[in-house]
C-alpha cells in the first residue's frame, strides 16, 4: 500500500531585522544586570559594558523613514548614566550627568553629593541605565 510521504525538511540560513520608523527625542537604553543561575535563581552581572558618547541611531533606520539618514537629528549625545553598585538584595544608586547637551562636564550625583567627575570615570562604569539625547 501507499505510505505517507515524509515532509522534506530544508534549513537555510535566516536573518531578522528590526528597523526603527521614528527616534525619540530622548532615547532611554536599560542594560540587562541580571541573569538565571542553573539553579533557578537570579543573580547580579557585575562587569563593565562598553557605551558610546555618540550614537549614531541613522544605520538603524528603515529606508522610508521621514528621518534623514546619517543627518544630525539622528546622532544622540549621552548625557545620564545610572550606576547600581551592591548585589541584588542591597546596594546604593549613583548617578552621572551633565548639565545640557551643550555642556561637556560631567558631575557624579550620590544622595545630596555632587562633585565633578572625569568622562573617563563615567565611561568605565558599570552603567544600568544610559540616557541620550
Amino acid at each position: 500500500g501507499k505510505g505517507k510521504e515524509e515532509p522534506v525538511v530544508v534549513r537555510s540560513p535566516a536573518t531578522k531585522e528590526v528597523r526603527l520608523w521614528e527616534l525619540p527625542r530622548v532615547l532611554t537604553c536599560n542594560i540587562k544586570r541580571f541573569a538565571a543561575t542553573d539553579k533557578g535563581r537570579t543573580r547580579k552581572l557585575d562587569r563593565h559594558v562598553p557605551f558610546p558618547l555618540e550614537l549614531d541611531l541613522g544605520p538603524f533606520l528603515h529606508q522610508k523613514s521621514p528621518y534623514p539618514r546619517g543627518g544630525e537629528r539622528t546622532v544622540y549625545d549621552l548625557f545620564g548614566v545610572v550606576v547600581h553598585h551592591g548585589s541584588l538584595s542591597s546596594g546604593h544608586y549613583v548617578a552621572y550627568a551633565r548639565a545640557g547637551p551643550e555642556a561637556k562636564e560631567w558631575h557624579h550625583f550620590s544622595d545630596t553629593s555632587v562633585k565633578p567627575a572625569d568622562q573617563s570615570k563615567v565611561l568605565d562604569s558599570e552603567a544600568y541605565i544610559l540616557f541620550y539625547q
